[in-house]
């Protein structure tokens, strides 16, 4: 794995999504080894395919684990949701689901996804919560860079950092998980495609970072390491906007 100060940039990445309390952690990519434990591999399909075809296997991972999880602690998740909700008890014959609670919540748990017993589709898609959709090269990316994408999202479809220039970089975001799944479905053949297809009618806010070593910078050329071993966030092309990159990427 590259790194940057003698820290492997996906790791740093892992780093930032595991300090909001992210979880499940996909990575899409080869697997490399060295990864801390907990942590899902998978490839694109094909090997090669873009970002696109590595975000529907990311993303389809993610809810594939989410939907493990809930279905192997269905008790404990019905217990927490009767105490945080106690107004709202359902009949007993009724399906058990928990849900999100608080936009703090949200903010502190940006990946975590919540899945109702019962139903031909065992994911409810408007309570899945949040997901982060980013590249594996940011040495810059921060927890607290995350937490200011999960605040900028407001009531929209997905939040991304913005440049200088104004250009969206599309490898440094978050996403609603039930917004981004119909984005995928009606998207057609992901290999190839370009992530800026696959959001085009998605609302985005776009957010702006007000410090030094911007979180979306990322190291595609040995220029790129260069300036980030200086601790310099350089211009980045329009690449970043069209999302066109065929790099590995970590889906969380």
């Amino acid at each position: 794995m590259v790194a940057v100060g003698g820290v492997p940039m996906l790791a740093g990445v892992i780093d930032a999504v595991a300090e909001v309390g992210a979880s499940p952690i996909v990575v899409v990519g080869p697997d490399r080894g060295g990864l801390p434990s907990g942590i899902t591999v998978v490839r694109e399909e094909p090997v090669g395919g873009g970002p696109v075809a590595a975000a529907v296997v990311g993303i389809a991972e993610v809810v594939r684990l989410a939907e493990k999880s809930a279905a192997g602690h269905p008790a404990e998740r019905a217990s927490e949701h009767a105490r945080e909700h106690p107004a709202e008890r359902a009949p007993d014959h009724a399906p058990e689901h928990t849900s999100e609670h608080t936009s703090e919540h949200a903010a502190e748990h940006p990946a975590e996804h919540v899945v109702e017993r019962g139903g031909e589709r065992a994911v409810v898609d408007e309570e899945l919560g949040v997901v982060a959709l980013l590249a594996a090269d940011l040495p810059y990316l921060s927890g607290r860079a995350i937490r200011v994408l999960v605040r900028g999202l407001g009531a929209k479809d997905g939040a991304v950092f913005v440049d200088g220039e104004g250009r969206r970089q599309l490898l440094c975001g978050v996403w609603r998980v039930a917004a981004l799944r119909r984005a995928i479905e009606q998207f057609g053949e992901p290999s190839g495609g370009s992530l800026k297809r696959l959001i085009q009618h998605l609302e985005v806010n776009e957010v702006r970072w007000d410090g030094a070593r911007a979180p979306y910078f990322d190291c595609d050329t040995e220029e790129d390491l260069e300036s980030a071993e200086k601790g310099e966030s350089g211009k980045k092309g329009e690449r970043a906007e069209k999302g066109e990159s065929g790099k590995e990427g970590a889906a969380q």
